[in-house]
């Protein structure tokens, strides 16, 4: 087996393995360009990511936890339990599932940090049955881990299901 000379350079060898052409997250202050002219419609701003965390207040017990996480899935359109942030994965995994989700254009969803405390990361397994992480909720309902996704990447289906998301984000511009 190939030894890799950082997490970072494994992160990239797996998503590269997964055919899914990397994709930088902003890191700092992002600059704005302002113009004389009104934009409204604010149709001109660029497409910045927002990463909301799910704030879990009482982790304590498996229901309690279980609870929680459930009424945060309902409330957003996309969520993802994950080993770390978007800006920074803690697995290649849940990089592959962040990059995959920003290279078809979702740029707001929540995530957890399923790495942020023994109970979150043994008790949110609950939530769906599924053994690993990521996992990744689309309107509520639970569409799977990377394994998953990456097959429904090369199929052609993720993009299908993806566009009802960024189709939803425009309409709400309008």
């Amino acid at each position: 087996m190939q030894k890799f000379r950082s997490l970072a350079s494994l992160a990239l060898r797996s998503s590269k393995s997964f055919g899914i052409p990397s994709t930088r997250v902003p890191r700092g202050p992002i600059l704005r360009l302002f113009s004389t002219q009104a934009d409204p419609d604010h149709s001109h701003e660029p497409s910045v990511p927002q990463f909301t965390p799910i704030k879990i207040h009482n982790a304590d017990t498996k229901e309690s936890l279980v609870i929680e996480l459930n009424d945060a899935i309902r409330k957003n359109k996309v969520v993802l339990l994950m080993k770390g942030s978007p800006d920074e994965p803690q697995c290649g995994y849940s990089r592959f599932v962040a990059q995959l989700l920003l290279a078809y254009g979702v740029r707001n969803f929540a995530y957890l940090d399923v790495l942020s405390t023994e109970s979150i990361r043994e008790n949110a397994k609950n939530v769906t049955q599924w053994p690993t992480y990521p996992q990744l909720f689309i309107h509520g309902q639970f569409v799977g881990g990377a394994d998953v996704l990456k097959t429904m990447h090369q199929d052609g289906t993720l993009e299908a299901l993806l566009a009802t998301v960024n189709n939803d984000d425009k309409d709400k511009n309008k």
